[in-house]
């Protein structure tokens, strides 16, 4: 992973931003569906350079995970969220929201303005984050933006973490997470 920068652009252009790497994300999707059915979804569809249709998909979730976390910096998920305490001899407990990459393995994917994970005080919390999310995708199918099998995948999912005084979080498998850099 690269090193974190911050840039400042007006919220309009931002939005440009995340309609390209929805353009990329889509491109990969469709060059995955056209690996898998020899079928192109359009005349004048160019497939993307890639070994097969799982590195493909894998590609297009790794710009839906970008456009997610700009999407998230820009509207930050408020009122559902474990507050941090200060440092203390007992870890918290919460749930994150995590995906799968090819690039970067298992992350968490909800972050906040200090690149911080997010950690959800309960589970249902977390998949409400995710419905939100979600709904956000069949919205752009609605209005003509995302297609319909895009639309309807759900790649992230809620873990219970454990938040230790550090700062560091711990997920049930014993991987862990620090703030990003």
């Amino acid at each position: 992973m690269g090193t974190l920068q911050t840039l400042k652009l007006d919220s309009n252009d931002i939005g440009q931003i995340i309609d390209g790497l929805r353009w990329r994300a889509d491109s990969w999707r469709e060059t995955a569906d056209y690996l898998e059915s020899g079928h192109a979804s359009r005349n004048d569809f160019a497939a993307e350079e890639c070994s097969d249709a799982e590195e493909a998909r894998s590609i297009a979730s790794h710009y839906e995970r970008i456009i997610r976390e700009v999407a998230t910096q820009l509207h930050p998920p408020v009122g559902r969220r474990l507050k941090r305490k200060q440092p203390k001899s007992k870890p918290d407990c919460g749930y994150c929201i995590f995906i799968n990459t090819l690039f970067q393995g298992t992350t968490i994917s909800v972050h906040d303005g200090n690149d911080l994970p997010v950690i959800f005080s309960s589970e249902r919390e977390a998949q409400l984050e995710i419905v939100d999310f979600h709904m956000t995708r069949i919205q752009e199918f609605i209005d003509g933006e995302r297609d319909y099998d895009d639309a309807l995948e759900i790649e992230e999912y809620v873990m219970p973490v454990t938040v230790l005084p550090d700062g560091v979080v711990v997920d049930e498998c014993g991987r862990q997470y620090r703030k990003k850099s």
